[in-house]
């Protein structure tokens, strides 16, 4: 079992803070401004992907920008 002690609150805040903006991204134009917003192009995660913009999963393409966002 795994015991919570409340020592590690503000990963909780970040892991909601991703999920609930995951949420949000529902579709091609959501995708695209929090692409614009995290500071890359639509190009670059086309690039990354290895598939056409119109072609991308959106919450694979999210998750990517997200994780690159992370390594800054």
């Amino acid at each position: 079992f795994t015991l919570e002690t409340g020592e590690n609150e503000e990963s909780r805040a970040g892991d909601f803070d991703t999920a609930m903006k995951r949420k949000l991204v529902k579709t091609k134009t959501d995708l695209t401004k929090f692409i614009q917003e995290s500071g890359y192009t639509t190009s670059q995660v086309e690039e990354g992907m290895g598939v056409p913009f119109a072609q991308m999963d959106i919450h694979i393409a999210f998750d990517m920008v997200t994780h690159w966002k992370s390594q800054q």
